[in-house]
């Protein structure tokens, strides 16, 4: 089942390039793909303590890997980019970094694994109202293959503890209502 952990990986790097591209025009106004350096940075670094809790707790690291590689590389275009604004959902991401960090320092590897997939789930919160206020600005198609990517993670894992199925099953849970919500009154 591991080798279909890296073909989840693979897919979640494809996916990330992809995001990467409809970012990188939306400079050119070819594309409606807005994002923000600010939350880029705190979902990379939450992407990061993902990684590293679940490489120390023998996990499904692949997908995680994969993910923290393109919000890094998608934090760096927003910032060379400058587009930047720091509001409410940053400050909350950012008193989530720390309480992630602490859980770690106290309860452990897990605990922290734990927590880091429940901040980067409420992240996503602001995002899904976006989509839903307007359906249009999301890359559909873009979160068709990171699903495919957690799919195909969540089906390569060697069981169903934290450290295999918890990062998938939550990235899959949150792209699947963005893509449910992105397809009201659009074509694929």
């Amino acid at each position: 089942m591991v080798p279909l952990q890296y073909i989840g990986g693979i897919i979640g790097i494809i996916a990330n390039i992809f995001l990467f591209i409809a970012i990188y025009k939306n400079k050119e106004n070819k594309t409606k793909v807005e994002q923000n350096f600010c939350f880029w940075m705190c979902l990379a670094i939450l992407d990061i303590i993902v990684l590293i809790t679940t490489i120390i707790k023998d996990g499904n690291y692949i997908l995680p890997l994969s993910f923290a590689i393109g919000s890094i590389c998608i934090t760096f275009l927003l910032l060379y980019k400058k587009e930047m604004k720091w509001t409410i959902v940053e400050t909350i991401t950012i008193v989530f970094i720390f309480i992630c960090l602490f859980v770690w320092w106290r309860f452990g590897e897990t605990v922290a694994i734990i927590s880091s997939v429940i901040a980067i789930s409420l992240s996503y919160i602001p995002q899904i109202k976006d989509t839903i206020k307007e359906p249009k600005k999301t890359p559909t198609k873009i979160y068709l293959i990171f699903t495919l990517s957690e799919i195909i993670s969540i089906i390569g894992g060697r069981d169903w503890s934290i450290q295999e199925q918890l990062y998938a099953t939550s990235q899959l849970i949150a792209g699947l209502l963005i893509i449910i919500f992105s397809l009201r009154n659009k074509k694929i």
